[in-house]
């Protein structure tokens, strides 16, 4: 691979980058559930519209991943991927008035929004590999982009929540400007290139990169029922959106002190480690959200997520862009998302729908807890020879 220049005005874009595609996370994910509550929505419509977008998010999954490794670019995917995100949001602004309609549109939108993050990881790390600069730090873009514009979006729910479609347009637009001063990263499958064509599928034979996708998919899947029915849970509280988005904003806070030092955790703890130190801190906190009925003990739980979702997601992609051949390198961060964001959503937000319709939400929290212990002690087990030296 060419060494790439990276400059401090460059590292400062890829830093404006994550700012903006983690903030628009925010409203994406994180608050689409209150504007489906704001339709009053069942909670079996709400997991349905947002199991079966993911479902589409991952058939998306491998065809965009496989689409970068083989540009020209893979940046020319992305801003793709941007352009038809700002699109296809103007779209439900508009249209997204009724379940038929919703399902329908945020669909078309999940097909594209679900590459954003793999293909950014992949351009990103791949940038930075032999400069001296941290991807942990980037990535901490991503958590203060996520704190200023989470509560610029709680602001807009409370007005309107429909207004958080078009806001999402203006961030993707931007996020194609500040892609125009980023070093250009070819798909290493291009017909141009020297490599041959690999299929998406020679990731299975990385026994490694299995196993971990495994673990990390089922700890993802208890953050799947979080993401989906957490601002329900809260509001039934008697929190209001103001104070779901001050929970959300004091979770991507406790991010900040772990990506700064993120690089250093690795090196010391070893992926093995550092997965299962992820996956007890979940359990923990989930464990904390099933036994609290206060709103002091909600904010206390969310103090836990960086050492959870930021320190997986992390470890992983740091893992595959180590790891996994060039080749594959935007197909691996592709199936890392595809499993452990999208899947998890699938299996997180539609069983949680259904089983929220029997079940009270703390004790539901008490199981997907049971569940990231049980995750951890097999992944201790079957990691003890795998990953082993790690």
């Amino acid at each position: 691979m060419t060494d790439i220049v990276i400059t401090k005005k460059k590292f400062f874009r890829f830093f404006l980058l994550y700012a903006m595609i983690y903030g628009g996370n925010s409203i994406i994910l994180s608050f689409m559930p209150v504007f489906l509550r704001s339709l009053d929505l069942s909670n079996y419509q709400i997991g349905l519209i947002l199991s079966v977008s993911a479902v589409v998010a991952v058939f998306a999954q491998p065809l965009l991943g496989v689409a970068a490794d083989r540009s020209v670019t893979k940046n020319r995917i992305l801003m793709i991927v941007f352009a038809a995100n700002a699109f296809v949001c103007i779209l439900l602004f508009f249209l997204g008035s009724n379940f038929y309609s919703i399902i329908i549109i945020y669909s078309a939108l999940m097909f594209f929004y679900t590459s954003v993050f793999s293909l950014s990881d992949s351009i990103t790390l791949e940038s930075l590999q032999n400069s001296g600069f941290r991807f942990g730090i980037i990535r901490m873009g991503g958590t203060i982009g996520y704190i200023i514009i989470v509560f610029f979006t709680g602001m807009v729910a409370r007005f309107d929540a429909r207004y958080i479609f078009p806001y999402y347009s203006i961030l993707a637009v931007l996020s194609i400007l500040v892609m125009y001063g980023l070093p250009k990263i070819k798909g290493h499958q291009n017909n141009k290139g020297p490599m041959k064509r690999i299929s998406f599928w020679e990731l299975l034979k990385e026994r490694r990169l299995v196993i971990i996708l495994l673990y990390s998919t089922v700890i993802l899947v208890t953050f799947g029922f979080y993401y989906a029915f957490f601002p329900i849970y809260f509001m039934d509280m008697g929190a209001g959106e103001s104070l779901v988005s001050a929970s959300f904003i004091i979770a991507a806070v406790s991010e900040i002190p772990f990506l700064f030092f993120a690089h250093r955790f690795l090196e010391k703890l070893g992926y093995k480690r550092m997965l299962l130190l992820a996956g007890t801190v979940t359990a923990i906190r989930w464990l904390l959200l099933s036994l609290t009925d206060s709103f002091s003990g909600v904010i206390a739980s969310q103090m836990l997520h960086a050492f959870g979702y930021a320190s997986i997601m992390v470890t992983v992609a740091v893992f595959i862009n180590e790891n996994i051949r060039d080749e594959l390198k935007a197909s691996g961060q592709a199936a890392s998302t595809l499993t452990g964001l999208w899947f998890s959503r699938i299996v997180g937000s539609f069983l949680g729908g259904l089983a929220a319709q029997r079940i009270e939400m703390s004790q539901l929290f008490l199981y997907t807890s049971i569940i990231c212990i049980c995750a951890v002690f097999l992944f201790y087990l079957t990691g003890k020879k795998i990953l082993a030296g790690e």
